[in-house]
């Protein structure tokens, strides 16, 4: 059983999932999103022996609401949490939750304990399963294998109204090269799949009527100053212009790299389906900028969101309007800069507050000014260090 999403296709899942039927290795998969009762969740699991959830914080507490109940009736069932896209801070908050934790590229990890019965030797030796007895010193591995890609086995073979799905796919390995303070992503050297993979992998897609697709790299421009990766990213593109239906694509990038990315390739990109960008912006203050080490400038940021709209690609903002250490002149700023880039998102105007994720830079920073309040949480409640700011935030929200 699979733990997903109704909208966006949750890759991590539908690679395991073909993975394992590729290897014959389950007669039957039951698939279940966040949204489905709890109730039935639990009576479908009764004739199950293992269940596979996709693990992170926001289905964390659902999740073990389910297993404790579902134990209670099915002692010997087997809980699997798996996510090949999981903060380094999972282990903390789900080794309660269950039996075995699989992180990093762990489709064979997941194969491999089902196939030996769970062996405790070959489990104690793999580095990318976790469990609350056999955790210390393991590092998952972060190597990107690119052979692995869907098959489609979960669309052909279930009923799913593909005509609103968004298919999800990444070009690389989960690591990030940013710093920024609030961000529990995994760091490292990237490793991409080749240009013609993706786009294989895409056009396999659309053949079964799926038209809405998420590019969900961090920034799938990133390094453009490599003539090896600008190349791969123009092969994606081209072999994209080869589709003949009417798809539409978003992907994620930072300011600098929009601003690096040369125009015809952003035009041509547009011309095969790209209508929208999210970049993380995240302050509109000098002050919130160092809290939160970004990489740009907020001058560069507006020439990123002008680029963009010169384009006529849509910019999607991410913003951050108040963390612990915010102060009414940074919320003043925040609201100029709003502003001036004329954003209609009501949120970015005092409702996206930090989440303070233990483990992160400005949790620490947070704590040593004696902020947080719920220190065994993995994600820490926090009082502001400015108490008009305080004021403000209640009556925003």
């Amino acid at each position: 059983m699979l733990f997903r999403s109704r909208k966006y296709g949750n890759y991590n899942l539908e690679y395991l999932a073909s993975f394992l039927e590729n290897n014959s290795i389950v007669s039957n998969l039951l698939y279940f999103n966040y949204f489905d009762d709890d109730a039935t969740i639990e009576r479908a699991l009764l004739n199950y022996d293992v269940v596979i959830f996709f693990a992170d914080y926001l289905n964390n507490q659902k999740i073990k609401n389910i297993c404790k109940q579902t134990k209670k009736i099915n002692p010997i069932i087997k809980v699997i949490g798996f996510g090949k896209f999981v903060d380094k801070n999972c282990v903390n908050y789900c080794s309660n939750v269950f039996d075995f934790l699989c992180l990093g590229n762990s489709m064979q990890s997941v194969l491999n304990m089902l196939q030996n019965d769970f062996d405790p030797i070959l489990i104690s030796n793999d580095k990318n399963v976790f469990s609350q007895n056999n955790a210390l010193g393991k590092v998952p591995s972060r190597f990107y294998d690119a052979s692995l890609t869907p098959k489609m086995d979960y669309y052909k073979s279930r009923n799913i109204d593909i005509k609103y799905k968004t298919y999800v796919v990444s070009t690389r390995n989960d690591v990030c090269f940013g710093q920024c303070t609030f961000c529990l992503s995994n760091k490292g050297k990237y490793l991409y799949r080749d240009g013609k993979s993706v786009v294989s992998e895409i056009k396999n897609a659309v053949s079964i009527g799926i038209r809405d697709f998420l590019i969900n790299d961090n920034d799938f421009f990133e390094i453009w100053s490599d003539d090896k990766n600008k190349k791969r990213i123009w092969d994606i593109i081209n072999g994209l212009s080869e589709i003949k239906e009417k798809i539409t694509i978003s992907c994620f990038a930072k300011s600098k790299t929009i601003l690096q990315v040369d125009e015809e390739c952003l035009q041509k990109f547009k011309d095969c389906g790209l209508y929208c960008i999210f970049i993380g912006i995240d302050a509109g203050n000098l002050i919130d900028k160092e809290i939160y080490q970004k990489g740009s400038t907020l001058s560069e940021d507006r020439l990123a969101l002008r680029k963009m709209d010169k384009l006529g690609i849509f910019k999607r903002i991410g913003f951050i309007s108040v963390n612990p250490f915010s102060t009414p002149e940074s919320l003043r700023e925040n609201y100029q800069f709003l502003t001036d880039i004329k954003s209609s998102n009501i949120y970015h105007y005092g409702k996206l507050k930090t989440i303070l994720f233990k483990g992160t830079a400005l949790y620490q920073k947070a704590f040593d000014a004696n902020l947080v309040r719920n220190e065994r949480s993995p994600i820490a409640e926090y009082v502001f260090a400015n108490q008009e700011t305080a004021k403000m935030v209640r009556f925003l929200n």
